[in-house]
Protein backbone atom coordinates (compact mmCIF):
# COMPACT_ATOMS: atom_id res chain seq x y z
CA UNK A 1 0.00 0.00 0.00
CA UNK A 2 1.24 3.59 -0.91
CA UNK A 3 -0.38 6.31 1.76
CA UNK A 4 -3.68 5.67 1.17
CA UNK A 5 -3.89 4.35 -2.19
CA UNK A 6 -5.62 0.74 -1.42
CA UNK A 7 -4.91 0.36 -4.80
CA UNK A 8 -1.22 1.03 -5.08
CA UNK A 9 0.66 3.27 -7.35
CA UNK A 10 -2.11 2.81 -10.25
CA UNK A 11 -4.74 4.28 -8.07
CA UNK A 12 -2.41 7.45 -6.98
CA UNK A 13 -1.55 8.16 -10.59
CA UNK A 14 -5.27 7.96 -11.71
CA UNK A 15 -6.41 10.33 -8.83
CA UNK A 16 -3.63 12.65 -9.65
CA UNK A 17 -4.24 12.76 -13.77
CA UNK A 18 -7.71 13.43 -12.86
CA UNK A 19 -7.13 16.66 -10.89
CA UNK A 20 -4.49 17.45 -13.38
CA UNK A 21 -7.76 17.73 -15.68
CA UNK A 22 -10.32 19.21 -13.15
CA UNK A 23 -7.42 22.36 -12.95
CA UNK A 24 -9.02 25.20 -15.04
CA UNK A 25 -6.20 25.55 -18.11
CA UNK A 26 -5.91 29.74 -18.71
CA UNK A 27 -7.25 30.40 -22.12
CA UNK A 28 -3.99 31.70 -24.15
CA UNK A 29 -4.75 35.93 -25.46
CA UNK A 30 -5.93 36.58 -28.94
CA UNK A 31 -2.86 37.18 -30.84
CA UNK A 32 -2.21 40.75 -32.14
CA UNK A 33 -0.51 40.92 -35.46
CA UNK A 34 0.37 44.55 -34.57
CA UNK A 35 4.04 44.45 -33.34
CA UNK A 36 4.54 47.55 -30.31
CA UNK A 37 0.96 48.27 -29.98
CA UNK A 38 1.22 49.81 -27.01
CA UNK A 39 4.09 52.07 -27.74
CA UNK A 40 5.71 51.52 -24.52
CA UNK A 41 9.20 52.34 -25.17
CA UNK A 42 9.31 53.93 -28.74
CA UNK A 43 7.35 54.13 -32.18
CA UNK A 44 9.55 51.21 -33.24
CA UNK A 45 7.70 48.97 -36.15
CA UNK A 46 5.65 52.08 -37.33
CA UNK A 47 5.81 53.66 -39.80
CA UNK A 48 5.37 57.59 -40.07
CA UNK A 49 3.86 59.94 -42.66
CA UNK A 50 2.79 63.84 -42.03
CA UNK A 51 2.29 66.75 -44.30
CA UNK A 52 2.74 70.24 -43.92
CA UNK A 53 4.37 70.68 -40.45
CA UNK A 54 2.69 67.62 -39.11
CA UNK A 55 4.26 65.39 -36.36
CA UNK A 56 4.27 61.56 -34.34
CA UNK A 57 6.23 61.68 -32.19
CA UNK A 58 6.57 59.54 -28.50
CA UNK A 59 5.53 60.30 -25.59
CA UNK A 60 6.37 58.73 -22.22
CA UNK A 61 3.67 59.85 -20.17
CA UNK A 62 0.39 60.06 -21.85
CA UNK A 63 -1.22 56.72 -22.09
CA UNK A 64 -3.89 53.90 -22.12
CA UNK A 65 -4.07 51.13 -20.49
CA UNK A 66 -0.16 51.80 -19.23
CA UNK A 67 2.06 54.52 -20.00
CA UNK A 68 3.54 55.42 -23.36
CA UNK A 69 1.63 56.27 -26.82
CA UNK A 70 2.14 58.15 -30.28
CA UNK A 71 1.44 61.64 -30.22
CA UNK A 72 0.13 63.51 -33.19
CA UNK A 73 -0.07 67.05 -33.61
CA UNK A 74 -1.63 68.44 -36.84
CA UNK A 75 -1.55 72.02 -36.75
CA UNK A 76 -2.23 72.53 -40.62
CA UNK A 77 -1.75 69.25 -42.47
CA UNK A 78 -2.16 65.14 -42.05
CA UNK A 79 -0.15 62.84 -39.62
CA UNK A 80 -0.39 58.89 -39.89
CA UNK A 81 1.48 55.72 -38.44
CA UNK A 82 1.35 52.44 -40.38
CA UNK A 83 2.49 49.05 -40.18
CA UNK A 84 2.66 45.87 -42.64
CA UNK A 85 1.82 42.86 -41.15
CA UNK A 86 1.67 39.10 -42.54
CA UNK A 87 -2.10 37.83 -43.05
CA UNK A 88 -3.37 34.34 -43.43
CA UNK A 89 -6.92 35.05 -45.16
CA UNK A 90 -9.00 35.24 -41.77
CA UNK A 91 -11.74 37.85 -40.86
CA UNK A 92 -9.74 40.64 -38.61
CA UNK A 93 -11.38 43.26 -36.29
CA UNK A 94 -9.74 45.76 -34.88
CA UNK A 95 -9.42 48.38 -31.68
CA UNK A 96 -7.59 51.66 -30.84
CA UNK A 97 -7.48 53.90 -27.65
CA UNK A 98 -7.54 57.81 -28.48
CA UNK A 99 -7.42 60.88 -26.55
CA UNK A 100 -7.88 63.82 -27.88
CA UNK A 101 -5.35 66.41 -26.70
CA UNK A 102 -7.94 69.71 -26.49
CA UNK A 103 -10.32 68.60 -23.52
CA UNK A 104 -12.72 71.52 -24.63
CA UNK A 105 -14.55 68.88 -26.39
CA UNK A 106 -17.33 71.07 -27.37
CA UNK A 107 -15.09 73.39 -29.52
CA UNK A 108 -13.06 71.14 -30.86
CA UNK A 109 -13.20 68.09 -33.87
CA UNK A 110 -10.71 66.22 -35.16
CA UNK A 111 -10.45 64.17 -37.64
CA UNK A 112 -9.76 60.60 -37.66
CA UNK A 113 -9.18 57.65 -40.07
CA UNK A 114 -8.42 53.96 -39.27
CA UNK A 115 -7.60 51.71 -42.60
CA UNK A 116 -6.54 48.77 -43.47
CA UNK A 117 -5.00 47.98 -47.16
CA UNK A 118 -4.63 44.12 -48.40
CA UNK A 119 -2.31 43.23 -50.61
CA UNK A 120 -1.25 39.86 -52.87
CA UNK A 121 2.33 40.04 -51.57
CA UNK A 122 3.82 39.43 -48.39
CA UNK A 123 5.68 43.12 -47.89
CA UNK A 124 2.54 45.34 -49.03
CA UNK A 125 4.89 46.30 -52.02
CA UNK A 126 2.65 45.82 -54.46
CA UNK A 127 -0.83 47.93 -55.25
CA UNK A 128 -3.62 47.42 -52.60
CA UNK A 129 -6.25 45.37 -54.15
CA UNK A 130 -8.69 45.96 -51.31
CA UNK A 131 -9.20 49.12 -48.99
CA UNK A 132 -11.34 49.38 -45.74
CA UNK A 133 -11.89 51.84 -43.43
CA UNK A 134 -12.00 50.20 -40.72
CA UNK A 135 -13.09 53.00 -38.08
CA UNK A 136 -13.52 56.68 -39.11
CA UNK A 137 -14.44 60.06 -37.51
CA UNK A 138 -14.73 62.96 -37.24
CA UNK A 139 -14.52 62.40 -33.48
CA UNK A 140 -15.62 64.79 -30.75
CA UNK A 141 -15.00 63.40 -26.83
CA UNK A 142 -12.80 64.19 -23.88
CA UNK A 143 -10.49 61.74 -22.17
CA UNK A 144 -9.45 58.07 -23.67
CA UNK A 145 -12.20 56.30 -25.25
CA UNK A 146 -11.94 52.81 -27.28
CA UNK A 147 -12.65 52.63 -30.66
CA UNK A 148 -13.04 49.37 -32.82
CA UNK A 149 -14.58 47.71 -35.95
CA UNK A 150 -17.91 47.95 -35.87
CA UNK A 151 -17.59 44.95 -38.09
CA UNK A 152 -15.09 41.84 -39.09
CA UNK A 153 -13.14 42.72 -42.28
CA UNK A 154 -10.32 40.62 -44.34
CA UNK A 155 -9.81 39.46 -47.30
CA UNK A 156 -9.27 35.21 -48.12
CA UNK A 157 -6.74 35.99 -50.87
CA UNK A 158 -4.48 38.39 -49.23
CA UNK A 159 -1.18 37.63 -47.99
CA UNK A 160 -0.24 41.05 -46.00
CA UNK A 161 -2.38 43.86 -44.27
CA UNK A 162 -1.07 47.53 -44.06
CA UNK A 163 -2.70 48.97 -40.83
CA UNK A 164 -2.73 53.18 -40.46
CA UNK A 165 -4.02 55.48 -38.16
CA UNK A 166 -4.32 59.06 -39.20
CA UNK A 167 -5.58 62.49 -38.40
CA UNK A 168 -6.14 65.32 -40.44
CA UNK A 169 -7.09 68.24 -38.21
CA UNK A 170 -9.97 70.66 -39.14
CA UNK A 171 -9.45 72.69 -35.76
CA UNK A 172 -5.14 72.89 -35.32
CA UNK A 173 -4.54 70.43 -32.84
CA UNK A 174 -3.66 66.91 -31.26
CA UNK A 175 -4.69 63.55 -30.13
CA UNK A 176 -2.54 60.53 -27.94
CA UNK A 177 -3.10 57.22 -29.39
CA UNK A 178 -2.45 53.47 -27.81
CA UNK A 179 -3.49 49.95 -27.32
CA UNK A 180 -3.62 49.54 -31.42
CA UNK A 181 -5.35 45.82 -31.67
CA UNK A 182 -5.45 43.34 -34.82
CA UNK A 183 -6.99 40.20 -33.79
CA UNK A 184 -8.73 37.71 -35.71
CA UNK A 185 -12.62 38.35 -35.56
CA UNK A 186 -14.80 37.04 -32.27
CA UNK A 187 -11.14 38.09 -30.01
CA UNK A 188 -12.42 41.14 -28.82
CA UNK A 189 -15.32 41.36 -26.42
CA UNK A 190 -18.37 42.82 -28.03
CA UNK A 191 -19.96 45.86 -27.14
CA UNK A 192 -22.64 46.26 -25.51
CA UNK A 193 -26.39 47.20 -25.79
CA UNK A 194 -29.89 47.16 -24.13
CA UNK A 195 -31.19 43.71 -25.03
CA UNK A 196 -33.86 45.41 -26.84
CA UNK A 197 -32.65 47.71 -28.04
CA UNK A 198 -30.62 47.50 -30.89
CA UNK A 199 -29.21 50.97 -31.42
CA UNK A 200 -25.51 50.90 -29.83
CA UNK A 201 -24.45 54.04 -27.52
CA UNK A 202 -28.15 55.03 -27.75
CA UNK A 203 -27.81 57.55 -24.77
CA UNK A 204 -24.26 59.26 -25.86
CA UNK A 205 -23.74 58.91 -21.89
CA UNK A 206 -19.87 59.72 -22.72
CA UNK A 207 -19.13 60.28 -26.42
CA UNK A 208 -20.67 59.06 -29.62
CA UNK A 209 -18.90 55.62 -31.12
CA UNK A 210 -20.01 54.33 -33.25
CA UNK A 211 -22.13 56.64 -34.41
CA UNK A 212 -20.66 58.27 -38.08
CA UNK A 213 -20.95 62.12 -38.38
CA UNK A 214 -20.71 64.28 -41.31
CA UNK A 215 -20.66 67.88 -42.08
CA UNK A 216 -20.02 70.14 -44.92
CA UNK A 217 -19.89 74.43 -44.81
CA UNK A 218 -20.37 75.77 -41.46
CA UNK A 219 -23.14 72.89 -40.29
CA UNK A 220 -21.73 71.80 -36.32
CA UNK A 221 -21.94 68.21 -34.88
CA UNK A 222 -20.91 68.70 -31.43
CA UNK A 223 -21.20 66.21 -28.83
CA UNK A 224 -22.86 67.91 -25.02
CA UNK A 225 -21.70 66.73 -22.15
CA UNK A 226 -23.93 68.63 -20.06
CA UNK A 227 -27.68 68.40 -21.64
CA UNK A 228 -29.56 64.90 -22.52
CA UNK A 229 -32.75 63.01 -21.70
CA UNK A 230 -32.76 61.32 -19.71
CA UNK A 231 -29.62 61.66 -18.39
CA UNK A 232 -26.73 64.20 -19.72
CA UNK A 233 -25.21 63.10 -22.52
CA UNK A 234 -26.42 63.98 -26.06
CA UNK A 235 -25.32 65.11 -29.78
CA UNK A 236 -25.81 68.67 -30.93
CA UNK A 237 -26.51 69.33 -34.53
CA UNK A 238 -26.79 73.02 -35.98
CA UNK A 239 -26.88 74.50 -39.57
CA UNK A 240 -26.21 78.07 -40.20
CA UNK A 241 -26.89 79.24 -43.74
CA UNK A 242 -27.04 78.10 -47.21
CA UNK A 243 -25.63 74.86 -48.22
CA UNK A 244 -24.35 73.96 -44.68
CA UNK A 245 -25.02 70.64 -43.51
CA UNK A 246 -24.71 68.34 -40.43
CA UNK A 247 -25.48 64.43 -39.77
CA UNK A 248 -25.00 61.65 -37.31
CA UNK A 249 -25.88 57.78 -38.38
CA UNK A 250 -25.98 54.59 -37.22
CA UNK A 251 -26.36 51.22 -39.11
CA UNK A 252 -28.65 49.24 -36.80
CA UNK A 253 -28.36 44.98 -37.02
CA UNK A 254 -32.13 43.89 -37.43
CA UNK A 255 -33.91 40.92 -38.53
CA UNK A 256 -37.88 41.85 -38.16
CA UNK A 257 -40.67 42.02 -40.30
CA UNK A 258 -41.45 45.52 -38.12
CA UNK A 259 -39.96 47.72 -35.87
CA UNK A 260 -40.43 50.74 -33.64
CA UNK A 261 -38.37 53.39 -33.61
CA UNK A 262 -38.02 56.23 -30.35
CA UNK A 263 -36.07 59.31 -30.18
CA UNK A 264 -35.90 62.36 -28.36
CA UNK A 265 -34.77 65.99 -28.75
CA UNK A 266 -34.65 69.31 -28.02
CA UNK A 267 -34.61 72.23 -30.68
CA UNK A 268 -33.20 75.61 -29.84
CA UNK A 269 -32.88 77.79 -33.52
CA UNK A 270 -35.50 77.25 -36.15
CA UNK A 271 -39.02 76.16 -36.65
CA UNK A 272 -37.44 72.73 -37.50
CA UNK A 273 -36.34 69.39 -36.46
CA UNK A 274 -33.50 67.44 -37.67
CA UNK A 275 -34.91 64.67 -40.24
CA UNK A 276 -35.00 60.82 -39.59
CA UNK A 277 -33.80 58.47 -42.36
CA UNK A 278 -34.11 55.68 -42.54
CA UNK A 279 -32.26 53.25 -45.45
CA UNK A 280 -32.99 49.48 -45.77
CA UNK A 281 -30.50 46.95 -46.58
CA UNK A 282 -30.20 43.00 -47.22
CA UNK A 283 -26.62 42.41 -45.43
CA UNK A 284 -25.45 43.56 -41.68
CA UNK A 285 -23.16 46.41 -43.21
CA UNK A 286 -25.30 48.48 -44.82
CA UNK A 287 -23.31 48.66 -48.12
CA UNK A 288 -24.92 47.81 -51.53
CA UNK A 289 -28.17 48.73 -52.84
CA UNK A 290 -30.81 50.00 -50.69
CA UNK A 291 -33.60 47.77 -50.19
CA UNK A 292 -35.85 51.18 -50.07
CA UNK A 293 -35.29 54.40 -48.23
CA UNK A 294 -38.15 57.11 -46.27
CA UNK A 295 -37.60 60.37 -44.12
CA UNK A 296 -39.42 60.92 -40.97
CA UNK A 297 -39.63 64.67 -40.04
CA UNK A 298 -40.75 65.58 -36.38
CA UNK A 299 -42.14 68.83 -34.52
CA UNK A 300 -41.60 70.02 -31.63
CA UNK A 301 -41.66 73.20 -29.37
CA UNK A 302 -38.69 75.37 -28.82
CA UNK A 303 -36.20 74.74 -25.72
CA UNK A 304 -38.55 71.24 -24.32
CA UNK A 305 -37.47 67.65 -25.02
CA UNK A 306 -40.27 65.85 -27.06
CA UNK A 307 -39.91 62.10 -27.86
CA UNK A 308 -40.70 61.12 -31.49
CA UNK A 309 -42.36 57.94 -32.42
CA UNK A 310 -42.40 55.57 -35.27
CA UNK A 311 -44.32 52.35 -34.18
CA UNK A 312 -44.98 48.98 -35.95
CA UNK A 313 -42.97 50.45 -39.12
CA UNK A 314 -43.11 47.47 -41.24
CA UNK A 315 -39.67 46.74 -43.54
CA UNK A 316 -39.07 45.20 -46.84
CA UNK A 317 -38.46 41.75 -46.95
CA UNK A 318 -34.61 40.14 -46.73
CA UNK A 319 -33.76 43.37 -44.74
CA UNK A 320 -30.90 42.31 -42.12
CA UNK A 321 -30.32 46.11 -41.34
CA UNK A 322 -31.15 49.79 -40.86
CA UNK A 323 -29.13 53.11 -41.63
CA UNK A 324 -30.99 55.90 -39.51
CA UNK A 325 -29.53 59.17 -40.10
CA UNK A 326 -30.60 62.66 -38.10
CA UNK A 327 -29.65 65.49 -40.35
CA UNK A 328 -29.62 69.13 -40.87
CA UNK A 329 -29.68 70.94 -44.02
CA UNK A 330 -30.51 74.38 -44.87
CA UNK A 331 -31.25 77.05 -47.29
CA UNK A 332 -30.65 79.78 -45.15
CA UNK A 333 -32.33 79.82 -41.86
CA UNK A 334 -30.30 78.86 -39.02
CA UNK A 335 -31.66 75.51 -37.43
CA UNK A 336 -30.09 73.76 -33.65
CA UNK A 337 -30.87 70.70 -31.82
CA UNK A 338 -30.18 68.43 -29.63
CA UNK A 339 -30.11 64.36 -30.12
CA UNK A 340 -30.83 61.24 -27.31
CA UNK A 341 -31.78 58.32 -26.29
CA UNK A 342 -32.18 56.94 -29.86
CA UNK A 343 -34.38 53.30 -29.13
CA UNK A 344 -35.26 50.75 -32.44
CA UNK A 345 -36.34 47.44 -31.90
CA UNK A 346 -38.37 44.63 -32.75
CA UNK A 347 -42.46 45.79 -32.88
CA UNK A 348 -44.58 43.47 -30.82
CA UNK A 349 -47.50 43.17 -31.79
CA UNK A 350 -50.37 45.36 -29.90
CA UNK A 351 -47.93 46.82 -27.68
CA UNK A 352 -47.02 50.46 -28.20
CA UNK A 353 -45.38 50.89 -24.89
CA UNK A 354 -41.09 50.45 -24.93
CA UNK A 355 -39.53 48.34 -22.73
CA UNK A 356 -37.59 50.93 -21.04
CA UNK A 357 -41.15 53.05 -20.22
CA UNK A 358 -41.72 55.56 -22.51
CA UNK A 359 -45.22 55.39 -24.10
Amino acid sequence: MIGPFNGGFGDMLRVLVAALVLIPCPVAPAQNLLANSDFAMSLDGWNVSTTDGSTVVWEAGPGHPTAGSAAFQTPTGSASLDQCVPYSGIDLEANVFVRLEDQHFLNFIQYGLIRSEFYSDEDCATQPFYSNTVIDGPWDFSGWLTLRSRYPFGDPTAHSVRFSIGFDSYIAGGAYVDHAELVPAGSLDPLSSPPANRVENADFDAFFSPWRISRSGNGGVLYDGTDGYPSPGSMALSVTGAGDQASIAECVVIASPEIDVEWLTQRSIGSDDPLLTLAYFDNEHCTGSMLGTEAVAAQIVVGEWDQHSLLNHALPVATRAVSMTFSYATSGSPKAALVDHVSMQASVAGDDVFVDGFD
